[in-house]
């Protein structure tokens, strides 16, 4: 069975993994909050593309690639949409530019990680937390001179 891999978010971490997808066989949608955001992307890199909630429904495995900032207010307003598909979460929690070179970091209730709050949000979705810890130019077939990477992923 081929999978669909909707990415939602159209910075540049989603178009890395959109492209990393379609690279490696799966079809593949990228996303954003308006449709006509990605045409031109899409259109030249050959992959499909439309809304977040579009390609939410019509995906077996959605990645979030969105700011840190708007990925609560995304997993809630798609609660009913993942249940029982496999979300990748690339999210940090950050809110927002730099501060005098310094990241900007929030809080979440309880002092619960971002994946942890993602997955209270939308209990029925599968959660897997991977491609954070990395910039975006190294998230799909890094190549370093000492060898093959390893690649940190956790879930339930």
């Amino acid at each position: 069975m081929a999978y669909k891999v909707g990415v939602l978010g159209s910075g540049e971490v989603g178009k890395t993994l959109a492209k990393g997808c379609r690279d490696h066989g799966y079809q593949t949608c990228i996303a954003s909050r308006t449709r006509e955001k990605l045409k031109e992307f899409a259109q030249a890199e050959n992959i499909e593309f439309g809304t977040m909630k579009e390609a939410a429904a019509d995906s077996d495995i959605i990645i979030l690639a969105v700011a840190g900032i708007g990925v609560v207010d995304l997993v809630t307003s798609l609660k009913d949409t993942l249940k029982n598909k496999i979300v990748i979460d690339a999210c940090n929690p950050i809110e927002g530019a730099p501060i005098d070179g310094v990241v900007q970091f929030f809080q979440l209730p309880g002092g619960l990680s971002l994946m942890e709050h993602l997955q209270n949000l939308a209990p029925d979705a599968k959660f897997v937390k991977a491609f954070n810890s990395v910039g975006s130019g190294r998230m799909v077939n890094p190549k370093f001179a000492e060898g093959r990477p390893s690649m940190f992923i956790c879930g339930n």
